[in-house]
């Protein structure tokens, strides 16, 4: 048996929660019905759990006119509209200043003048488009007009935001350089000649300068190899000169770059978690060794895959190895690069923002049709991976005193934290990069230091007998199009699931000991908590949106129907997500969903399962209205006060 001691009384340091990023290719891709649910449910995962989106090409959404004088004309709207559907989440975008804007004549073609509501006009025109087709209008970063008309551009994209979005909340986006310019695929001229990079980012600096000198700019989010390309840029930022100013020297706020566990393959490859972190080390040197002036800008990895590649299909990404190997993941940069290394590590990214299929990089399964271009009827499914976002969202923000005998190469690993309110936090997880392991372990887990004598214990678990929907999928059969009730029975097991109910424990001077069996491969998230003097707080913000679903509520199967398999369809029915203010509190049990056929009731609990994030997906009844409303329930039943009722 291993055995852990966690002294409580110890803190040892702060704990930032730096893991809380996704990311995606293509902007136009937040005009389609699946991204945008996707999105919502992104955004409801509790206390910013995931709070930056990373997406490419954002500036082919941007038309503009007379560039290169003084009086740009611009249309900003598909752009607003992207950049809308994250804020309205909660969500801040991670924008890289990358694409090609087009000229303002090519928007006509967008435009529907047959929709009177000016932000649907837009949306029906983009929704299932690639971004504008031909030429944009920048083609060469070392010409001067280009990287004057450039500078212009982002001063006038930075001032827009500003003026659109406000100036708080965009001062706390990141603004990043081009993605990967040491890679051909994304802007060739790059990679040839690192001189236009350095260029192009000047002008980055200059222009968002010029529209807020609060705009925060980094890069280069190159593919993290030291190649000639990252190289030069950081010397370009360290000693050059600045394209527009002649000063030595440009500003840096942060340095990104990306390394994952393992190449792109098509067969299921081992990724190397330990590899990672010693390339990212190796980065870390470089900077300290050959620029010293910049030793100190806080870095982040914003593409931290397990494996390049979000197409390729790996069921593993479906199952309990994927939230195992990101949580050994983050406690590997914590030991390594924040502890040892004494690194600013400011983010760490994953490029799991797509909708796909279980084994595609997810964070979701989409079911409907094959071709997600169609718009046609979908359901989405959170996966082990969201579970994890969400558990570890439980964390607190100070760390522990920890004692044990793991090194960060070890497949066991454990985080103890505590929150202000005195709450302790553990999270354990057992992983093995080699993607076909099993067996277990037993922990011997020593609290001392305890502050308070009575707790709730509660102990959620990812592992394959819970939070792991992909389990029902194969019990029930494995096809590209599920029946309805499946979707139901999948759809039940996709929350953040109790290992055991949580229960009411006394602890006897200060100490306490837990005793957990924990399989290869599995996540723990373990809490122990003293009882708040109120109950939850009162929901607000609910809302709701419709979807194309295919699981209708009023459909029943016959004997023949659910013998013949290809004789039961899914259907293709309405969904509501409901979505409201997530409730910052560490002690909810479930949000509970409450529904009515009438305005007065009675309302029953609609959720089954328990769920911690702030939305919900049901299909919409076929009578012509529900009344829903939501009201949070502590770990010691308490219930809070009911939401406002809306009208479905």
């Amino acid at each position: 048996m291993e055995k852990i001691t966690v002294d409580c009384s110890q803190t040892v340091a702060p704990f930032n929660h730096f893991w809380r990023s996704t990311g995606f290719i293509g902007g136009h891709k937040l005009f389609r019905d699946e991204y945008r649910q996707n999105i919502a449910l992104i955004g409801s995962i509790p206390r910013k759990g995931i709070e930056f989106v990373r997406i490419h090409n954002m500036l082919d959404l941007v038309f503009v006119d007379n560039l290169d004088s003084e009086e740009p004309v611009y249309e900003w709207t598909f752009l607003d509209r992207a950049i809308g559907v994250l804020v309205d989440n909660g969500l801040k975008p991670f924008f890289e200043l990358m694409g090609n804007p087009h000229p303002l004549k090519a928007a006509a073609r967008y435009i529907n003048p047959a929709v009177d509501d000016p932000a649907e006009r837009f949306k029906t025109a983009l929704m299932g488009l690639e971004p504008p087709g031909g030429e944009g209008i920048f083609s060469d970063f070392t010409d001067k007009r280009q990287l004057y008309m450039w500078r212009r551009l982002i001063k006038g994209l930075g001032s827009h935001c500003v003026e659109q979005f406000g100036e708080d909340e965009v001062v706390s986006w990141y603004f990043e350089s081009w993605n990967e310019p040491d890679c051909p695929a994304w802007w060739r001229q790059f990679w040839e000649n690192p001189q236009s990079l350095c260029h192009y980012y000047d002008a980055c600096s200059e222009g968002l300068f010029e529209a807020h000198p609060g705009l925060r700019l980094g890069g280069p989010g190159g593919q993290g190899n030291l190649n000639d390309t990252t190289k030069a840029f950081l010397a370009h930022c360290d000693g050059g000169t600045n394209y527009f100013t002649g000063e030595k020297g440009v500003r840096l706020d942060f340095i990104s770059f990306h390394e994952k566990g393992a190449m792109h393959c098509l067969e299921d490859i081992d990724p190397d978690s330990m590899g990672m972190c010693q390339r990212e080390m190796n980065f870390v040197q470089y900077v300290r060794d050959n620029h010293p002036r910049l030793a100190d800008v806080p870095v982040m990895n914003n593409e931290c895959d397990p494996q390049i590649g979000f197409g390729a299909v790996h069921t593993w990404r479906a199952l309990p190895y994927y939230p195992a190997f990101v949580a050994k993941m983050i406690n590997q940069h914590q030991v390594l690069l924040i502890d040892k290394l004494k690194c600013s590590y400011e983010l760490l990214g994953n490029d799991n923002g797509f909708t796909g299929r279980w084994g595609h990089r997810t964070l979701c399964a989409r079911f409907g049709s094959a071709d997600e271009v169609d718009h046609g009827a979908f359901v989405m499914v959170k996966k082990p991976i969201f579970n994890l976002m969400v558990g570890l969202t439980l964390l607190g923000d100070e760390r522990c005193m920890v004692t044990h005998n793991f090194d960060p190469s070890s497949r066991l690993g454990i985080l103890a934290t505590k929150a202000g309110n005195g709450q302790i936090a553990l999270m354990l997880y057992n992983s093995r990069d080699k993607i076909y392991s099993d067996g277990e372990d037993e922990i011997e887990i020593m609290l001392t230091g305890i502050s308070f004598d009575t707790a709730m214990l509660t102990h959620y678990r990812i592992d394959d007998s819970h939070s792991n929907p992909f389990r029902i999928y194969v019990q029930k059969g494995v096809r590209p199009d599920c029946r309805p009730d499946d979707l139901v029975a999948i759809r039940a097991a996709q929350e953040l699931e109790y290992l055991e109910e949580p229960q009411e424990i006394e602890i006897k001077k200060g100490c306490l000991k837990i005793e957990v069996t924990l399989p290869l491969p599995s996540v723990s998230i373990i809490l122990l908590s003293k009882k708040p003097q109120e109950k939850p707080d009162k929901i607000t913000g609910l809302q709701a949106d419709r979807y194309k679903g295919l699981v209708d509520i009023n459909t029943t199967f016959t004997a023949t129907c659910a013998e013949s398999r290809e004789s039961a369809p899914a259907v293709d029915t309405e969904e509501i997500l409901l979505r409201w203010d997530s409730i910052d509190s560490r002690t909810i049990r479930t949000y509970e969903v409450l529904q009515s056929e009438k305005k007065d009731g009675p309302f029953s609990r609609v959720n089954k399962q328990n769920i911690l994030c702030s939305s919900y997906i049901l299909p919409r009844p076929k009578r012509n209205t529900c009344y829903y409303k939501i009201r949070a329930v502590d770990c010691w039943g308490r219930a809070g006060e009911e939401s406002e009722i809306i009208h479905v």
